[in-house]
């Protein structure tokens, strides 16, 4: 059981896209190794995700993953033996998997501090919570309002609470200047 304390998270770089199926390809050779008795070292894989809300073309609300860092695989794996010393099956394995752009750190990987290993798997797992627009907004954006009262009038954002979820939209009505309240849901970018 000594040889789980080597164990270390490392990041692998990965084509874009392709971070599921380096992830299924490396959990298919585990599964193998682990058939014929051998134990290839690799421990957990990860893929940070987290929850937004988008809509498709329909206008319908979607609930759906976006990877939190693309192009990029995070693995806890037994690299380096007792002494120090890169064991080169893991390595090899690992770098000769389809997909794999190779370590961070390139020929001499540096492990994630398990602080930062914590906070980047509580990101996608934290439950109830409500998910994220898949858009981020900034001041001074033009908006066009998708739902409620003011639907398809445009307006800037003057104002934006992310605790809430909140908007605060500048339209004109009447000719004069109005600020509303608006979810974010209910808003998208102005097409020009």
């Amino acid at each position: 059981m000594e040889e789980l304390d080597t164990a270390q998270w490392y990041v692998l770089q990965v084509m874009s896209g392709q971070e599921n199926r380096v992830s299924k390809s490396l959990q298919y050779r585990i599964a193998e190794d682990q058939a014929n008795g051998i134990d290839n070292g690799i421990i957990e894989i990860v893929i940070p995700t987290e929850r937004i809300e988008d809509r498709k073309g329909s206008g319908k609300k979607v609930v759906r993953d976006r990877k939190l860092y693309p192009g990029y695989v995070l693995i806890k794996v037994r690299l380096f033996d007792s002494e120090d010393k890169l064991i080169p099956e893991t390595w090899g394995l690992i770098r000769e998997t389809n997909g794999i752009i190779g370590f961070i750190g390139g020929e001499h990987p540096v492990p994630l501090p398990q602080e930062e290993i914590e906070l980047m798997l509580k990101q996608g797992t934290e439950e109830n919570v409500t998910p994220k627009p898949a858009v981020e907004f900034t001041l001074g954006e033009t908006v066009v309002i998708r739902e409620g009262a003011f639907e398809n009038i445009e307006g800037t954002v003057v104002k934006i609470d992310q605790m809430r979820q909140i908007l605060g939209v500048s339209i004109n009505m009447f000719g004069s200047s109005t600020i509303v309240e608006i979810d974010f849901r209910q808003v998208d970018r102005s097409v020009k």
